[in-house]
């Protein structure tokens, strides 16, 4: 009873610093701050008004109902990741603050477009035109109340949504063994700097994030209960995340295998089969094959690059493959000393991905100023800290493939031990083919533009996960190693949270 009784006194302090944030960070301290001649726009003080009203509204909601917050979010303990969840909306909050809108791509251009005509743009008036349209529509409505930050708004909702599904992922999944593991792999999804920053742009890539861990939790589902009725979810969400971004193509025949794996499983007749795959393929497709269907009308193919449109930026970067090298070269110390994008980085595709996963190896925000000596030396230490996870990603993915060497097998195992196997093998084949889309587009581009991590972040899960299946191996395989991994992987965090210091400082100053 004490323990409750404490554990609800930190939802009525968190309440209480929430409300104080909403009082503090008013519209006459934030203008003295961020204007230096005192003007602001009437979009921006809206802005800053919704956020003090939002702050205000939810500690309010945390100190009135914080036993029932309590009942629920404890019921099956797991204090320490509440907190990490906690701290990773609050940075988030801070991080859309500070962030400007926009990338190196012009979303808030398609999106201007859409609330201003009603309709989507052709590729050829708009660069991001050649994206699914269904962010863009969504946008539209706020970008009619002004500026570019109103629409970065709903960038932060997806992005707080997106890391509220990945709690709930996280804590409930079978995949993982411990608690040790589950509280890694959710803190690398609440401090990843490109997946906060990403999920905070107006960009489509928000609500991309979204969606994929949407698809996870939907076909875990699945597989605990094959009904017709999950079946359907994951068919429509399959769809309307295709109307969001072509990068879930590379979900779709994963998807189509699992809907055959378990009517086989449930030993259904050639009917039942066929009922099964052709709502799935036919709902998932129906819904998400607009664009592709109007390239096909206007291009005469269903897929477009932004080469073919005459983007001048693609030729500028092409070159970028040369040859067995530009997949071999895995220095990473190359990026320990050039953190941002040079000659001596740009040509190697596992350096390019492995560079703007762990840091924005290309520019792309106001976020600049560990791009000066001598705060440059952080993101240096984080690529070569970085390593440590990333083995232990590639470690989690290997262990996977491992335990499904033999499908059949897996197939004829019992119930609990089919399912684990199952979510196992969507988890890597999911994951394994997205990797292959950004890749494969890529090199047809030839652009190190396209080489970016943040392009397999709607699989983010997958991603994380693997961290936390390579932790649980070596922590069985050497117990003693688990102290070092710990204190290894507490010192990355430590390091991307003084990235996230620094440059939100550096707009204070």
């Amino acid at each position: 009873m004490r323990d409750s009784s404490k554990r609800e006194k930190i939802f009525i302090g968190i309440g209480l610093l929430l409300i104080a944030l909403g009082i503090i960070l008013n519209e006459w301290l934030l203008v003295a701050l961020l204007s230096p001649d005192g003007a602001i726009e009437s979009s921006t003080r809206i802005t800053i008004w919704l956020f003090n009203f939002s702050m205000i509204l939810t500690g309010l909601s945390l100190i009135k109902y914080s036993n029932r917050i309590h009942a629920k979010l404890f019921r099956e303990g797991g204090i320490s990741l509440i907190m990490i969840l906690a701290i990773g909306i609050l940075l988030r909050i801070i991080v859309y603050i500070f962030l400007g809108p926009h990338n190196n791509d012009n979303h808030f251009g398609v999106v201007e477009f859409v609330a201003a005509n009603g309709a989507f743009p052709t590729p050829d008036l708009f660069g991001q035109a050649y994206q699914p349209p269904l962010y863009y529509f969504i946008a539209a409505p706020l970008a009619m109340l002004g500026s570019p930050k109103i629409v970065q708004l709903l960038s932060l909702v997806f992005s707080i949504a997106n890391l509220g599904l990945l709690y709930h992922l996280i804590k409930t999944t079978k995949l993982l063994g411990n608690m040790g593991a589950r509280r890694h792999v959710l803190v690398l999804a609440g401090l990843l700097p490109q997946f906060v920053i990403f999920s905070n742009f107006v960009s489509n890539d928000s609500l991309a994030f979204l969606f994929g861990s949407f698809i996870f939790i939907q076909a875990f589902r699945y597989i605990d209960q094959p009904r017709r009725s999950n079946l359907l979810i994951l068919a429509l969400a399959l769809g309307v995340a295709l109307l969001v971004k072509g990068t879930f193509l590379a979900f779709l025949p994963v998807l189509i295998a699992l809907v055959v794996v378990i009517q086989f499983r449930q030993k259904a007749d050639l009917k039942h089969h066929l009922v099964a795959l052709g709502m799935f393929a036919s709902i998932a497709l129906a819904l998400g094959s607009y664009k592709y269907i109007e390239n096909t009308v206007n291009y005469g193919k269903p897929f477009v690059g932004r080469d073919e449109m005459g983007h001048e930026w693609v030729a500028l970067q092409q070159g970028t493959y040369q040859g067995l090298k530009s997949i071999v070269d895995v220095n990473v110390i190359k990026l320990a000393r050039h953190p941002s994008l040079s000659e001596y980085t740009k040509h190697s595709l596992p350096l390019l991905l492995y560079g703007t996963f762990w840091y924005s190896h290309i520019p792309e925000s106001n976020f600049q100023a560990t791009r000066r000596y001598p705060l440059s030396l952080l993101p240096g230490a984080i690529y070569l800290l970085g390593v440590v996870p990333t083995l232990l990603i590639v470690l989690g993915a290997g262990t996977c493939l491992w335990r499904n060497k033999w499908p059949l097998e897996s197939f004829k195992s019992p119930d609990t031990v089919f399912r684990l196997r199952l979510r196992e093998a969507v988890v890597v084949l999911i994951s394994l083919s997205i990797l292959a889309v950004v890749v494969i587009w890529g090199l047809k581009h030839d652009a190190w533009g396209f080489f970016q991590g943040r392009m397999l972040f709607p699989a983010f899960f997958a991603i994380a996960i693997f961290l936390g299946i390579g932790y649980e191996v070596v922590c069985r395989w050497r117990p003693a190693l688990g102290k070092l991994l710990n204190g290894l992987l507490f010192l990355t965090y430590a390091l991307l949270s003084c990235y996230f210091i620094i440059e939100v400082g550096n707009h204070l100053v």
